[in-house]
């Protein structure tokens, strides 16, 4: 039992010997790298639990709007807004390029008789061209 207790300190020990090596000079509250090393060998829990204690507080600190903010930012494409809306207003006018006119589509009503050829041998009939019975019977 008493070799447990040894390594959970050793454990302990070289665990925030390791994330005060690699820490920052915030997470270490003004306190230079050396005084922490030192405290925590001598005082192997005691200094552990104090440099996880500060260094986790600093942590929370920083990340919870104390420090810089990033803003968020759409991860992919289909997650912009702006993105969308350009690709829909592409497509609309690939799709208005892509179809020709209707006839008639400008707003003026479209002749149907000065549009379309008529056949030949066929005349076409106007109004006034009803058969008066005057031709051969």
């Amino acid at each position: 039992m008493e070799y447990l207790s040894l390594l959970i300190s050793l454990g302990l020990m070289v665990f925030a010997l390791a994330e005060c090596v690699q820490s920052s000079d915030d997470e270490r509250v003004g306190l230079h790298k050396g005084i922490w090393i030192v405290l925590i060998v001598v005082f192997p829990i005691v200094g552990s639990i104090a440099w996880f204690v500060v260094s986790r507080s600093r942590r929370n600190a920083s990340r919870s709007g104390q420090g810089p903010t990033i803003s968020p930012s759409p991860v992919a494409p289909d997650d912009d807004p702006e993105f969308l809306w350009r690709l829909e207003s592409e497509r609309r006018r690939a799709a208005q390029r892509s179809t020709p006119p209707l006839p008639g589509a400008d707003g003026q009503a479209s002749a149907p008789d000065a549009a379309q050829p008529h056949e030949p041998g066929i005349e076409p009939s106007g109004p006034g061209d009803q058969d008066q019975g005057d031709g051969p019977s």
